[in-house]
């Protein structure tokens, strides 16, 4: 058997098993098995992910746009879980990473978001491999940070237009109201002129000539 038979026929072999914990405080459940290969520390990885508080329903980050996030293996770019669990996964695997507060933000935990001591569980998908560049991505804190000023900035934009509408919407009452006082006004009146007594004539004759 060749050397490149060989390489394949262990690529080919996975005996994995479907949940396992690569260290105490990261587990790994594999939801679908890729037949590529594995990442080295140095190697550039691309993945799609979402990551949430376990516990809560809402994702507090996931790369978008289209495009993997990428980052470099041993770089330091990403929790700490990331660089223990993604070198267990082959490129096609989908994965869902639990990683333990010591694995991901500690005590500190990162803004209201990640509330202190939170156990992370990220669904990632390992999309492709680059031998040994230096990777692309930015690191996850800061990416946590632009999403968290985009969201900033949507509130903001969306009370501006909510106190802009406000503000119409009293004009317009106020032009009502005061038409409508206008209306009552000129009703009460009937355009009519103001009453005034005719004048009594004296019932004493005047004397002609005098």
């Amino acid at each position: 058997m060749s050397a490149l038979e060989e390489a394949t026929s262990a690529l080919s072999i996975d005996d994995r098993a479907d949940s396992y914990e690569v260290e105490p405080g990261v587990s790994v459940k594999l939801e679908a098995r890729g037949a590529g290969g594995s990442a080295e520390e140095g190697d550039a990885v691309q993945c799609n992910y979402k990551g949430r508080v376990k516990g809560k329903k809402n994702d507090f980050d996931q790369n978008d746009g289209g495009y993997p996030f990428e980052f470099t293996l041993g770089e330091g770019k990403v929790v700490r879980g990331w660089e223990v669990a993604v070198p267990t996964l082959r490129v096609g695997d989908k994965a869902v990473l639990t990683l333990a507060p010591e694995f991901g933000y500690g005590d500190a935990g990162d803004s209201t978001d990640i509330p202190p001591g939170a156990t992370l569980v990220f669904h990632m998908e390992l999309v492709g491999i680059k031998d040994r560049v230096k990777g692309s991505g930015a690191s996850d804190r800061e990416r946590l940070a632009a999403l968290r000023a985009e969201r900033e900035a949507a509130q903001e934009a969306a009370a501006a237009k909510k106190a802009a509408v406000a503000a119409k919407s009293g004009a317009k009452s106020a032009l009502a109201e005061k038409l409508a006082n206008k209306g009552k006004k000129n009703k009460g009146s009937g355009g009519k002129k103001e009453w005034v007594p005719k004048e009594k004539k004296s019932p004493v004759k005047k004397n002609k000539g005098s």
